[in-house]
């Protein structure tokens, strides 16, 4: 055993013996350096992974990835982003091209019946999960016509129903025991900010003004105004 580590250790001090796979070469002309990556195992990594997941296995960017394979004929060229096509009146038409699969041809009637038997089998999915369950399952269909189907299939989704709003509650020994103070800024645009100040126990408006500004002294005097018609509370809380 001990040979073989005394072998081992010798043979991980050698020098290697092949060529790097990731070589840096500076040209004559200047500019950032040219990274070359070997052929081979170059093809052998986008055989199982694409450029975007072997990007930090050669340390550098997914475009210079994509290149090189490009240079080495690994892969080949995508078609271009449009075509313009002249026409015989002297007019030219730009065609775009598209990468994505195309869209399935289905009806509404077979859109619905397709959604009616996901929303059977999961009937919590929303529309995202049922996007992808219609891609797991081949399907490529519009967001739109999704969001058409899912209210005619399920009718109004649950944020348009009736909503509730749970307060705490909290109890108050009596009036001007307690004084609510809030500022509204909806209306900052327009140099209007509103103060107010309300009887924790009966609700009542002790003071509101709209003011041009948002100091602390514009608060004090709404608050002295209130206190001079209504009396001082105990306590006052934002």
């Amino acid at each position: 055993m001990v040979a073989a580590l005394h072998e081992a250790r010798h043979q991980s001090s050698d020098p290697p013996t092949s060529s790097q796979l990731i070589v840096t070469t500076h040209s004559d002309t200047g500019g950032r350096p040219r990274v070359e990556i070997d052929p081979a195992f170059l093809s052998h990594a986008l055989a199982l992974r694409g450029p975007s997941h072997l990007r930090a296995v050669f340390g550098v960017s997914a475009r210079t990835i994509r290149r090189r394979a490009l240079d080495y004929g690994l892969v080949q060229p995508g078609v271009p982003v449009y075509t313009d096509m002249p026409q015989p009146d002297g007019t030219v038409v730009r065609s775009y091209t598209s990468t994505s699969p195309p869209v399935s041809p289905l009806s509404d009637d077979e859109l619905d019946a397709l959604l009616t038997s996901i929303l059977r089998t999961f009937p919590n999915f929303g529309r995202r999960m049922i996007k992808g369950r219609l891609r797991a399952a081949g399907y490529r269909i519009p967001r739109d016509r999704i969001a058409a189907s899912y209210l005619r299939v399920h009718a109004s989704p649950g944020s348009f129903g009736a909503r509730f709003i749970h307060r705490t509650p909290y109890h108050v020994a009596g009036a001007n025991s307690l004084w609510h103070h809030d500022g509204q800024h909806g209306l900052i645009r327009f140099k209007i900010v509103i103060h107010a100040f309300v009887d924790g126990k009966s609700r009542y408006v002790t003071g509101i003004r709209a003011s041009d500004n948002n100091r602390a002294e514009t608060v004090l005097h709404v608050f002295r105004v209130a206190v001079a018609r209504h009396g001082l509370p105990q306590s006052c809380t934002r």
